[in-house]
């Protein structure tokens, strides 16, 4: 029997980890109509400038817009064939198929779960037109010896940076490496927001002259800012739009519907992403490290799962990550949800793309449970806790 969540969980999948100047962001954005800001573009490409010196930035409304953009500035099309990770958000299939390209995944590293290099190598044929390496959970790649295998075979390196702002390798922010680049502010990344992704590129990507509706604006801000502030009074308005969204899956879960927009940022979105980087910047990710100490301290000894760990460089802690190899993760699962943590699985199993052989990343499927670290240090323990009694009652 399928366990319901708690209406009022106490710690929500996406906790949008904003304060003062977030909220009052919104608020001001919201009296004004969401007119555009100019000065705010302004800022938060200076902010972003400091960081990737060398990039163009191109400002978009999601992340697949942003790789979209990429993808076609590279006239990657019909016939192409575009590399990614076998574990990995369906959204990296989306611009791959728009462009009428088919993706190759590759499998992943076990330990870190980021793309495995010797797997990359056996995909790459006449056909391949890019290699996407994204940065998981906060955690760098092994991009490096892939900038040089993309150098001599004339392979575009994409260096997907989504949910890693922040994060480096041998001094070197992720995100920069490469032909070109996308990091976004939305939920579950290092930079929480809303929606929207700068596009990072040795090569001005021209923009969309499309807008974000005004009225999309509302809903979508409103919703995150009564959770934050309200959320008891929110949450079914959150949960109703969650199962308004599953309509648009096919009957099997899993969502491959290839449409989506492409438009500017929102001068909102570019607001919260301004504060969200400055975040970053002073500080954000030691609070975040101190909260995976926390929950390390309490699971270190915990034999059940494995977690997830950078391999190399400075990691951005976007999430706490194990995976549970063995056991019944519907039990763990269904615990956390009535302990008022709203826990997912990560990455549904989709269609194989480009291969017929088994992979490690086939037996992630359900297995890899993901833990907000942008919650308070008593949330936090509360997380770790709760976990440790449901690995043993598995």
């Amino acid at each position: 029997m399928e366990t319901i969540p708690k209406l009022f969980p106490r710690v929500p999948y996406f906790p949008p980890g904003w304060g003062r100047e977030e909220v009052a962001t919104v608020w001001r954005h919201l009296l004004h109509g969401f007119s555009d800001d100019p000065d705010g573009f302004a800022h938060f490409k200076e902010q972003l400038a400091s960081v990737f010196p060398t990039k163009k930035m191109t400002f978009f409304n999601s992340g697949k817009a942003a790789i979209f953009s990429l993808l076609k500035q590279w006239n990657v099309g019909p016939g192409d064939e575009v590399i990614i990770p076998a574990f990995i958000c369906e959204s990296v299939y989306f611009p791959i198929l728009m462009c009428g390209a088919v993706p190759v995944e590759a499998d992943v590293d076990p330990e870190d779960l980021n793309i495995s290099i010797p797997s990359v190598i056996k995909k790459i044929s006449a056909k391949t037109k890019a290699i996407l390496v994204a940065h998981l959970y906060g955690n760098p790649a092994n991009i490096v010896p892939l900038l040089e295998v993309g150098k001599n075979r004339g392979i575009k390196i994409l260096d997907d940076a989504a949910p890693s702002f922040g994060a480096s390798l041998n001094g070197q922010p992720v995100g920069s490496f490469g032909n070109g680049g996308a990091i976004s502010i939305g939920p579950g990344k290092s930079t929480s927001g809303v929606r929207g992704a700068i596009c990072l590129s040795n090569d001005q990507i021209p923009g969309s002259t499309e807008r974000e509706s005004g009225i999309r604006l509302l809903q979508i801000y409103l919703k995150f800012l009564l959770t934050r502030q309200y959320r008891k009074a929110a949450y079914p308005l959150v949960r109703l739009h969650h199962w308004w969204a599953g309509l648009n899956k096919r009957k099997d879960g899993i969502e491959m519907d290839t449409r989506f927009t492409i438009s500017q940022m929102a001068a909102i979105d570019a607001a919260i992403g301004s504060l969200q980087v400055n975040s970053v910047l002073a500080g954000g990710i030691k609070k975040r490290r101190a909260n995976f100490d926390i929950l390390d301290g309490i699971l270190l000894k915990e034999s059940k799962i494995k977690v997830v760990r950078a391999k190399r460089g400075e990691s951005a802690y976007a999430k706490y990550v194990f995976i549970l190899p063995e056991g019944n993760p519907l039990k763990l699962f269904s615990f956390l949800q009535t302990k008022g943590i709203e826990v997912f699985t990560t990455y549904s199993p989709k269609p194989r793309f480009g291969r017929n052989d088994p992979y490690f990343a086939d037996s992630l499927a359900g297995r890899v449970f993901e833990f907000p670290l942008n919650e308070t240090p008593d949330n936090t323990a509360f997380i770790g806790e709760s976990i440790k009694e449901g690995l043993n009652r598995i």
